[in-house]
């Protein structure tokens, strides 16, 4: 029988450098998660599916890492995690990981807002945000193929934190990594190379410790070692040769507000009274927000893994991306006006037809009504409510006592009557 005869080194097919081969679990091997047509296979969509949900848990610890937990050590461990579960993955994949990484995250991080900001613009400001970190997963499923990928993501963590932090809108700095290591070691370092090196230091410190977790041998696990080791000991000297600036003189500032009502010696008086009254107005619209949140919850859970959903299964997962929109567009004109009447009745103002109606998102004076249009068709719109004998129809547009047809003076249209007409 005849050996079978080998192409030479020269003919054979070589993989694309950068690409990977990976086998049914998401590791380098021979085998492939791909389905025949070239899509990937649901072992490969499975795994996705669990790397995104241990991304969510995450994000949610980063969150614990700033007041008002301040646990500052999960901030490496949260990154460590958001590296291994960008590791092996395409860049599409990568991205929702980020995503959803960064929801878990910036939601809860700045939910105080919610209450000032309202609810809507939390969660647009939260969304962009979150996308991206979704940005920042995209490029960490590429920069794992380096040879030294924990320095290229803490590279990429920190473009990511100063792009975000200075755009769009003068952009968002909240959450970044050197602003939670107060009352910790690491803080007087922040003297010496800014909230920017430390949150590279951070960035660095955390993308070590995966290399740590997933590093096979053990000249790989020994440098990592020496790594983290180092770049520890390094940062925290400045805790021990803190930053000091010398001091020559000291002064007293003092302040008198003027212009006060009276004679100035009820101002205490009249400012508890304010204050109890904003704080009353207060509870009322955190109550209000905190029960559009609760509305909401249900239908973000939705919008979230319907996305996920559509990346995994793109091109054919559009369709599902466009019904998550719609729906989530739904739920947020629905709970939206549920939030504006309950804002309206915290400020006194009643939400029925009788005056202060909301209308296209304005709430109604007394003396007006809400227009709405002919037959429906038309921008809602506060009008003044009409004069006696003016053309109507319905009660809640007249400033007289009812909205009447006249039988002898106008017998097609109603107009708007006295009191001794409605009868």
């Amino acid at each position: 029988m005849r050996a079978a005869r080998e192409d030479p080194p020269h003919l054979r097919q070589r993989p694309r450098r950068g690409s990977l081969s990976r086998t049914a679990d998401g590791r380098g091997g021979g085998g492939s998660s791909r389905s025949p047509a070239g899509w990937p296979g649901p072992r490969y969509r499975s795994g996705v599916l669990a790397r995104t949900f241990v991304a969510l848990v995450a994000g949610a610890a980063l969150s614990l890492a700033f007041e008002p937990v301040a646990i500052a050590y999960l901030m490496p461990l949260s990154l460590a995690a958001l590296a291994l579960t960008t590791r092996d993955l395409r860049a599409r994949s990568g991205f929702v990981v980020g995503l959803v990484f960064g929801i878990g995250f910036y939601f809860p991080h700045i939910y105080w807002m919610s209450s000032s900001i309202g609810a809507v613009a939390w969660i647009a400001l939260a969304g962009i945000e979150a996308f991206f970190h979704g940005l920042f997963g995209a490029a960490a499923a590429v920069l794992h193929r380096l040879r030294a990928w924990p320095f290229w993501l803490a590279g990429a963590w920190l473009t990511m934190e100063f792009t975000r932090s200075t755009w769009p809108f003068s952009g968002m700095p909240w959450g970044r990594l050197g602003f939670g290591v107060v009352d910790t070691p690491l803080a007087p370092t922040l003297a010496y190379v800014g909230v920017n090196g430390v949150s590279l230091i951070v960035a660095t410190i955390g993308f070590i410790v995966a290399r740590l977790v997933v590093s096979a041998r053990g000249d790989e696990r020994l440098y990592a070692t020496v790594g983290l080791v180092g770049l520890t000991s390094v940062a925290v000297v400045p805790s021990v040769v803190p930053w000091t600036l010398p001091t020559r003189a000291q002064t007293t500032v003092a302040a008198v507000q003027g212009d006060v009502p009276g004679a100035g010696n009820d101002i205490l008086e009249d400012a508890a009274e304010d204050e109890l009254v904003f704080a009353l107005a207060g509870q009322c619209e955190l109550a209000c927000t905190n029960a559009y949140i609760l509305a909401m919850v249900i239908p973000l859970a939705l919008f979230i893994l319907e996305m996920v959903l559509a990346a995994v299964l793109f091109p054919f997962g559009i369709l599902i991306a466009m019904f998550a929109i719609a729906q989530l567009n739904w739920a947020l004109t629905v709970a939206g006006a549920a939030l504006n009447q309950c804002l309206a009745a915290c400020d006194g103002v009643p939400a029925d037809n009788g005056g202060g109606e909301l209308c296209g998102g304005d709430i109604c004076q007394q003396d007006e009504y809400c227009w709405k249009g002919v037959l429906g068709i038309g921008k809602d719109e506060c009008r003044s409510k009409k004069k006696q004998g003016n053309v109507c129809s319905n009660h809640a547009q007249c400033n007289t006592d009812c909205c009447k047809l006249h039988t002898w003076s106008n017998p097609v249209s109603k107009t708007c009557r006295p009191a001794n007409a409605c009868n």
